[in-house]
């Protein structure tokens, strides 16, 4: 709910600096002004951090703390929130394969697939 309120706001205020009224399509002042809805902005961030966690050196303290949580297999698997609404992230936008085997996950970490989100 918070997200939504925050786009409607973000909208009225560029169809304001626009010129245009309140309520024109969502959409189409986004597109108009090139300015991605909320949502997808953090849902980037918040997979680009963590491709930075998962690609950190073991010898870092982030990817050591990254890799000491995560574990290399599913029985050391951290059960938090966070790796839950990561995967969660990735199936929504097709990375199906699973995020602690480095091995079977690396086709799909290449830098031009984040560059692109």
């Amino acid at each position: 709910k918070d997200i939504s309120d925050l786009e409607a706001i973000q909208a009225t205020f560029l169809a304001h600096l626009l010129g245009q009224r309140t309520s024109v399509s969502h959409a189409a002042i986004r597109r108009e002004t090139g300015t991605p809805p909320i949502e997808q902005t953090i849902i980037k961030m918040k997979l680009k951090y963590w491709h930075h966690l998962y690609n950190s050196p073991r010898v870092s303290w982030v990817g050591a703390a990254y890799h000491e949580c995560i574990g290399t297999n599913h029985k050391n698997t951290w059960k938090s929130s966070y790796v839950k609404e990561i995967q969660e992230i990735k199936d929504k936008i097709g990375m199906y394969k699973p995020m602690y085997n480095k091995s079977k996950f690396k086709p799909m970490l290449n830098k031009s697939k984040f560059k692109r989100l």
